[in-house]
């Protein structure tokens, strides 16, 4: 038995072995039993004596040294660079198989990278074939001369992998075809390798009992008798042609079916460069980033939506097309290995990702019974998240210090035979899976796409899950026990809507809202994901720490997204004078915000008020201890009457408060307003919402009322991260639909105004009760604020590749994609209540999805848009004027509407 402690001295060695055994189609050629048995007793021996000098050489060279040592790291990496120039020469040598596996090794970023650099040349330039032994196959394959088949037959072959080679050609008809032709003999080869791999699985287990990789080479066997049957490839392919016929991007070679035939596949040729070439990319004026996104989309739809994989996705096998403009279409190749996967599994491992991001660590060791892995299943966060079970760490990001500490010495306590057991024990859906993801991430890191995108992408497939509250046009589906076509669709419809389980967790269990009012879009979900960075201390909060409540202090931080402005970026003295009224004049409060023109101006009319949202748990609760404490902050009517009721009927002093609440509530947009309030040498407004009704605005644009306030620069008095993480949301959307309405060139400045404007379209307020020139003031007097809650979701649209950026002075101007893809992009983005709006009125039933909604050109988008919000605004701005007259009785509305029209007046007339 190896002992553990020398066990890391042979991993290469015995990972070299288990990767020839794992990946190894075959492919050399032979022309009788008598040369293929020749050939293969030749492979066999040079594959023996190279694995053997590999295990020796790691022995003997690394024997007595001080593991990590700087010595140590020295000789370790000589001896990894000596080993995987001997693994490529036997690739070479032997072809078939070992490409194979050499292109397997090359893909993968866990091996060190003497290996990964030595022999990614393998990738797709393994030796051709002599031409005349191709030209045999092929005229023996179609009974034709080969010049029959084809006008053109290029004798050089465009590429060669492992096991066949592929030639351009041109048919009779003139169309362009690629020709995969299959090396001659290789069937009788392919049961000599198995052999050969067999022994050297069994001999790697003998000398080191910790290493078992007899199921894997059975699971190898398995798929390449599948690949080597060229009619079972083209069925696979137009297989994935099918699933992605409505996905621009995705592009999957036409086969021709008459001239394709077990040895012998004929397809359309299609011009591209490898997905990982990033001079080629740059050249093309091709956003990685974009191409990363793609990827990604196209295996997350794979394995969740479709449940048909591709199980060699190296990058030989993915090619970039450009379509002009910066555009690019994915040509996906080689289908000889695909995975079906059981539909059981499928939703086991939907159930396992949502765990995963919901760091449900019961939930998680559940699931690994289900897939027979029992207490290895706590690895499953590290291996798809980068983080441990117990982790505290946010998704996405690096783990701290300490995990990183406790994970070393967890796994410095793993053997071999906890590795062999981990493996033999998960389904075979799951070691493809694992592969695939393997093999893509070491893609999308050549790539730069960063951990995040991929997470982001795996969360929006992955939320099928068995029990889902969905409302699409008003009608509620509770699915439970659903079969596979009501899965196929929900699936499609979750990645438009996007369930956010995020919501659900935390706000929903703080503020109770209907799961189906909470559904952004999928775009977007991301941003709901747990946040960055760790809470402040509670003395970087002055005047707020002391009135945050305790469940929303401990388990929210703030996101690394300035969505709202941090209290410590005005004066401690404004501060404390803003936060004044809050501490001495009104009861507790669970966020506060100051807002208004009065908080721009250096030296603001006294007669001005300072306005407020007050946002409670309870508002009924909160209206009936102000009424005690302020009756002069309500109308006439409204004071008499709650105080006569608390005078008279104490014990039933909640009898008025309903109609404080209810006017709020079925009148108005959710907030209650008492203005012109007096404190001290000044006037407030302040409005008063429940969480729930702000949350719930500011998530899905329900009356577009309080959300447009959060768009812009407020400052924060009371802070909340619930209503700080929501809003990074609202941040986004807002950002999306400005940049619909917006031409495709505008200043920085021309967007944070059409931003500010969103919730003032529409408002009948505008025509003749407001400062025409309130956008610009705004804009001017708080631009640097518009910059630090922009700008980092501004950077995301520029690595997206949806904006480009230069500067004119101080200030940046962009350029925006207005194609329709970017278009559309942008407006899945918007709340999925403006989307059902414009499809409910222009193109769509109610009932159709959001994913088939799409516009033909960005005026098209921007009309839809700028009509959808003009008409909510329009609606939310008169329904609270009409409650705000009702609340506040006419003397104080008449007062308040003169104020606001001498304003307005003196902006029209300066």
């Amino acid at each position: 038995m190896l002992r553990r402690r020398r066990a890391p001295l042979f991993l290469a060695a015995a990972a070299a072995g288990a990767a020839l055994v794992a990946a190894a189609p075959s492919g050399d050629s032979g022309r009788s039993i008598g040369s293929t048995l020749h050939h293969g007793v030749a492979r066999s021996s040079r594959a023996v004596y190279t694995i053997g000098f590999v295990v020796a050489d790691y022995k003997y060279s690394l024997k007595g040294m001080a593991t990590g040592s700087a010595d140590y790291r020295v000789k370790l990496s000589e001896v990894h660079l000596r080993s995987a120039k001997k693994l490529l020469k036997l690739c070479e040598a032997n072809g078939g198989f070992y490409v194979k596996a050499g292109q397997f090794v090359s893909s993968l970023r866990q091996v060190p990278k003497e290996y990964t650099s030595t022999l990614s040349c393998l990738q797709d330039q393994a030796t051709p074939s002599n031409f005349q032994d191709i030209k045999i196959v092929i005229e023996q394959n179609f009974g034709k001369k080969i010049n029959d088949i084809f006008l053109e037959f290029d004798e050089h072959p465009i590429a060669a992998a492992s096991i066949a080679q592929v030639h351009r050609g041109r048919l009779h008809s003139n169309r362009e075809v690629a020709v995969k032709v299959q090396y001659p003999g290789l069937e009788q080869r392919m049961k000599i390798d198995i052999m050969t791999m067999s022994f050297l699985s069994k001999s790697v287990s003998w000398i080191f009992p910790d290493y078992r990789f007899d199921r894997i080479l059975v699971e190898f066997e398995r798929s390449m008798s599948m690949e080597l049957d060229f009619t079972k490839e083209a069925k696979n392919s137009e297989r994935t042609a099918s699933c992605f016929r409505k996905n621009s991007v995705i592009k999957v070679p036409y086969v021709f079916g008459e001239l394709t035939t077990r040895e012998v596949l004929t397809m359309e040729f299609c011009y591209g460069h490898k997905v990982d070439d990033l001079d080629f990319l740059r050249r093309a004026n091709i956003n990685p980033a974009k191409v990363a996104k793609a990827l990604i989309e196209m295996f997350g739809e794979m394995i969740f939506v479709h449940g048909f994989v591709h199980g060699d996705p190296h990058p030989g096998n993915i090619l970039v097309s450009p379509q002009g403009q910066g555009k690019f279409s994915l040509v996906l190749l080689d289908h000889g290995i695909y995975r079906e996967l059981d539909e059981n599994f499928r939703i086991n491992f939907c159930q396992l990702w949502k765990a995963l991001i919901l760091l449900d660590g019961k939930k998680i060791l559940e699931l690994g019974e289900q897939f027979g892995v029992g207490k290895y299943a706590k690895y499953f966060p590290l291996i798809f998240t980068g983080r441990t079970i117990e982790s505290k760490s946010v998704l996405g990001t690096q783990m701290s210090g300490e995990e990183k500490r406790r994970l070393k010495e967890d796994l410095n306590s793993l053997g071999m035979d906890d590795i062999s057991s981990f493996t033999e024990s998960l389904p075979p859906d799951f070691l493809v899976i694992l592969r695939t993801d393997g093999l893509l991430r070491s893609i999308l890191g050549n790539l730069g796409a960063i951990n995040r995108m991929f997470l982001q992408v795996k969360t929006n497939f992955s939320y099928l899950h068995l029990r889902v509250l969905i409302e699409i046009a008003g009608l509620l589906e509770k699915v439970n026990d659903v079969r596979h076509q009501i899965i196929y669709k929900l699936r499609r419809m979750l990645l438009a809507i996007g369930g956010n389980l995020f919501v659900l967790k935390t706000v929903c269990s703080t503020y109770p809202i209907p799961t189906v009012h909470l559904l952004p879009t999928a775009q977007i979900q991301h941003r709901l994901l747990p946040p960055q960075h760790s809470s402040l201390p509670a003395e970087d909060w002055p005047a707020a720490a002391a009135l945050l409540p305790p469940a929303t202090t401990t388990s929210l931080p703030p996101s690394q997204t300035p969505s709202l402005p941090h209290p410590s970026q005005m004066q401690e003295a404004k501060v404390a004078e803003l936060a004044a009224p809050l501490r001495d004049l009104l009861p507790p409060v669970d966020f506060c915000c100051a807002y208004g023109s009065t908080l721009l101006h250096a030296r603001p009319d006294p007669s001005s008020m300072v306005d407020y949202i007050l946002g409670v748990v309870d508002p009924v609760q909160w209206h009936s201890e102000n009424l005690q404490r302020n009756p002069g902050h309500y109308s006439s009517w409204m004071a008499r009457l709650g105080a006569g009721a608390v005078r008279s009927l104490p014990s039933h002093s909640h009898s008025i408060i309903p109609v404080v609440t209810g006017l709020a509530d079925h009148v108005g947009v959710g907030v209650h307003f008492n203005p012109f309030v007096e404190w001290r040498d000044k006037r407030i407004k302040y409005g008063v919402v429940s969480m729930k009704d702000l949350a719930l605005d500011v998530l899905t644009w329900d009356k577009f009322y309080l959300s447009g306030r959060l768009q812009k620069p407020v400052n924060v008095l009371v802070d909340n991260w619930d209503m700080r993480k929501v809003n990074t949301v609202n941040l986004e959307m807002a950002t999306s639909a400005s940049l619909l309405l917006l031409p495709a060139e505008f200043t920085e400045h021309d967007l944070y105004a059409k931003i500010c404007s969103l919730s003032y379209m529409g408002d009948l307020r505008m025509l003749f009760a407001e400062d025409k020139d309130k956008v610009k003031k705004i804009v001017d007097g708080s631009f640097q604020s518009f910059q630090l809650m922009y700008r980092p979701l501004l950077q995301e649209y520029i690595s997206e590749g949806l904006l480009k950026t230069s500067s004119l002075g101080q200030q940046k101007v962009f350029q925006q994609d207005c194609s329709p893809s970017a278009t559309n992009e942008l407006f899945s983005v918007l709340p999925w209540t403006i989307q059902r709006q414009v499809q409910g009125k222009h193109t769509l039933s109610a009932k159709e999805m959001p994913t088939r909604f799409a516009v033909s050109s960005k005026d098209m988008a921007a009309n839809f848009a700028r009509r959808a919000l003009r008409r909510r605004v329009m609606v939310s701005s008169a329904r609270q004027a009409v409650s705000g007259l009702l609340a506040s009785g006419g003397a104080v509305a008449a007062q308040y509407l003169g104020k606001k029209m001498a304003k307005a007046w003196k902006s029209r007339t300066v």
